[in-house]
């Protein structure tokens, strides 16, 4: 499980649900829902909590965690161009090439958490 808190849930909400396709979602109350993403081998299910109306990340001399999550694409290029077109703000200027025909880049969430995507070209 992943939790994501989010400065503004209908922004964040909109980000993972229309833009990254995540249909499968229970709403939790009016800040917050539970994204499903399958189910792992023992049945039991897996998936991502996304949490509104918390604080901005902290900035300066304030300590925090930083993590992120990836997400396995079938083509880095057309993610990376479909989140570009719909000005997501991207960590690089082009997916970097790791190798045997696989890509990786990173992108930011509205709320600044940074998200992995890795794949083919």
């Amino acid at each position: 499980m992943v939790s994501i808190y989010a400065v503004d849930y209908d922004a964040s909400f909109d980000f993972y649900h229309r833009l990254l396709g995540l249909t499968d979602f229970s709403p939790m109350g009016e800040t917050s829902c539970y994204f499903r993403f399958g189910t792992s081998s023992d049945g039991a299910p897996y998936g991502m909590y996304l949490i509104g109306k918390r604080e901005p990340i902290p900035t300066g001399s304030q300590k925090m965690a930083k993590a992120t999550f990836c997400f396995d694409v079938p083509s880095v290029k057309a993610w990376f161009d479909y989140l570009k077109s719909n000005g997501v703000k991207l960590a690089m200027e082009e997916p970097m090439d790791m190798g045997n025909d696989h890509f990786w880049f990173t992108a930011y969430d509205p709320s600044g958490i940074a998200i992995e995507f890795v794949g083919t070209a």
